[in-house]
């Protein structure tokens, strides 16, 4: 049941919500920054999870006899277990804390239930070894035959100690250690052992049973009217960008189309693979995005000081992503590398820069929502600086620059139609995004890609080798002869890759593609294709030609898969001495060595 915390309820100055407060110790950057630990305001910022959901129950009735979960600092993992054990108090439990107070103890219907909030650390003058030894006694073992099975013992654990002290002791622990090992990858549960992996888990994906996103509950917690109603007293209320960013995500219509685009760009920057989004990664985000880092008096010394710049930098279009002048924030960091406000578009660029924003139609309508955004805007538009001489002026150019990628912003998320889609910085964005989502199946674009790679190893005609993937074996300097190896592109397969698809108590979404190939012998070799690298693919096959640096990149990812592969058996290389005559040399079964030329420019 929802519950407005008794802070909300103290009398504060007209002008002050403590919920900003609460936000701004959310923000890993901030000055007020808390470093949250288990659940804050009594659980009240806090969203269910399929933890909650389905392990809970699971664990409470029995039917894990340990229960192990890991992951990164911030993924949720105390949390869990102290919604574990509020719910065992209300159903009629006395937790008492364990004795060297890093976890808890209580029994219900019944059965004995431990639990250690950090298993990775060293409790009082006890050593970790000896703490988890300790912990894991009666899990030892060739089999399962003689574990517990009248308690629960639940703990939340560093998934790289965890295997280092089970490998350690594995002559003790040697079923439990393979049970852990296919757990962290399959999150499967077996013989009363649950691993969680929340390494695994997505803030973007919906459960099965249709519940939307963490992200998105996230968000509609946070901006819930309950927190929100002593800004009704306020005298910035129509001005205030905090106020504007939470009341366009309140919006019953315009709320959820905003909140969708919002999450696509999220879902973007984790098919990237840099970084697992933690909870405490979500929140702090989302805290800046809504928030800021200026408390309300703060905000008010802003708004008397009329700067129009720093005041737009706090609506939400330019904050989701740390704001024009960035953020250390990691996760902040990352989404602004995916900002659509950098992207370019001829057309739309020319129009946002020629007319006022009040000027603009098309964009979604907010029916509680202030329009100080456009007023702000408006007055940035008046001050650019013109110059119809046609002289060249870098300052001149940053200013209409940065105002554009502003307005860019804004329209990428207000604008009616459906051509946001479109305005993304990834060209190969909405390719990608149907892959994963199962909408284009991976066979329709394995062509591409493997002409995508052809066309990178040089081949400027790869049309002419449709059925096969032409890899160089080395690069000599002042070489009089170029060699490629040949491989068959039936022996090539693209997957949608879900490392998760069996876990039960993590939501879970494909994360990128796997390049398989299948030689003889079993031969196998795998390139990951993340979002950047299907992105230098797609833009090789439009003609691109990439910078160094972007060339560094991708053949980073590419360089390991083409030496696993130079170590598969092949039947066929290809020469050049000029570039553009080619002779290929294939195997036949016989052993015979057959040469045929080619042909000019392949």
């Amino acid at each position: 049941m929802w519950r407005v915390p008794a802070a909300f309820d103290g009398a504060r100055t007209s002008h002050t919500n403590p919920f900003v407060d609460v936000l701004l110790t959310l923000y890993s950057q901030g000055r007020n920054n808390k470093g949250t630990r288990g659940l804050i305001l009594n659980g009240e910022v806090y969203v269910e999870t399929a933890l909650d959901r389905e392990l809970i129950p699971a664990s409470l009735a029995g039917e894990f006899g340990l229960v192990i979960i890991t992951g990164n600092a911030g993924d949720g993992k105390t949390a869990f277990l102290q919604k574990l054990e509020k719910l065992a108090t209300e159903n009629g439990a006395t937790v008492t804390p364990a004795s060297r107070g890093n976890g808890a103890i209580f029994e219900l219907d019944g059965r004995k239930f431990q639990s250690n909030y950090d298993g990775s650390q060293d409790e009082v003058d006890v050593g970790n070894d000896e703490v988890l030894t300790e912990f894991l006694s009666g899990f030892s073992g060739d089999d399962a035959s003689s574990w517990p099975s009248d308690e629960v013992r639940l703990i939340a654990i560093n998934e790289g100690r965890l295997i280092d002290f089970l490998e350690s002791h594995s002559d003790d622990y040697p079923h439990l250690l393979t049970l852990v090992r296919r757990g962290l990858e399959t999150g499967v549960p077996e013989e009363g052992i649950a691993l969680v992996n929340l390494n695994l888990r997505s803030i973007v994906a919906e459960s099965e049973d249709g519940q939307a996103s963490i992200l998105q509950r996230l968000l509609k917690r946070m901006t819930h009217r309950k927190f929100w109603k002593q800004c009704d007293g306020c005298d910035l209320r129509d001005k205030c960008y905090v106020l504007h960013n939470v009341k366009t995500f309140q919006d019953e219509t315009a709320g959820p189309l905003v909140t969708e685009r919002l999450k696509t760009l999220y879902t973007l920057t984790s098919l990237r693979g840099r970084l697992h989004i933690t909870l405490r990664d979500l929140g702090s985000a989302l805290a800046f995005m809504l928030a800021g880092t200026r408390t309300c008096d703060e905000i008010h010394t802003l708004y008397s000081s009329g700067n129009p710049r720093e005041i737009a930098n706090g609506f939400y279009f330019n904050s989701w992503m740390g704001g024009e002048d960035g953020s250390a924030d990691r996760l902040l960091s990352l989404l602004a590398e995916v900002d659509i406000g950098l992207a370019t578009d001829p057309r739309l660029d020319r129009s946002l820069d020629f007319q006022t924003p009040d000027q603009l139609r098309g964009l979604i309508g907010f029916e509680h929502r202030g329009g100080y955004d456009t007023e702000i805007l408006t007055r940035m538009h008046n001050d650019l600086p013109w110059d119809h001489s046609g002289r060249v002026s870098d300052d001149r150019f940053l200013v209409h620059q940065s105002y554009v990628s502003m307005a860019r912003r804004r329209h990428f998320f207000e604008r009616l139609d459906d051509a946001w889609r479109r305005m993304w910085r990834y060209r190969s964005a909405g390719q990608m995004l149907k892959l994963v989502h199962g909408e284009v199946p991976p066979e329709d674009v394995l062509a591409d890609l493997l002409r995508a790679i052809n066309l990178g190893e040089g081949l400027t005609s790869p049309e002419r080798m449709p059925d096969k993937l032409v890899l160089q074996i080395r690069d000599v300097p002042q070489g009089a002869m170029r060699s490629y190896r040949l491989f068959p592109a039936d022996r090539f397969e693209l997957k949608v890759e879900d490392s998760a698809i069996r876990a039960r108590f993590v939501e879970h979404m494909p994360t990128a593609l796997t390049l398989r190939f299948r030689g003889e012998a079993d031969a196998v070799a795998e390139l990951d294709v993340n979002l950047d690298v299907f992105e230098m693919l797609y833009r090789l096959n439009q003609g691109y030609r990439p910078t160094v640096e972007e060339l560094q990149g991708y053949y980073l990812s590419l360089a390991i898969f083409k030496n696993i592969l130079s170590s598969a058996p092949y039947q066929e290389v290809m020469l050049t001495t000029s570039g553009h005559d080619f002779f290929r040399i294939e195997r036949e079964e016989s052993g015979r060595l057959k040469l045929e030329h080619v042909g000019a420019e392949v």
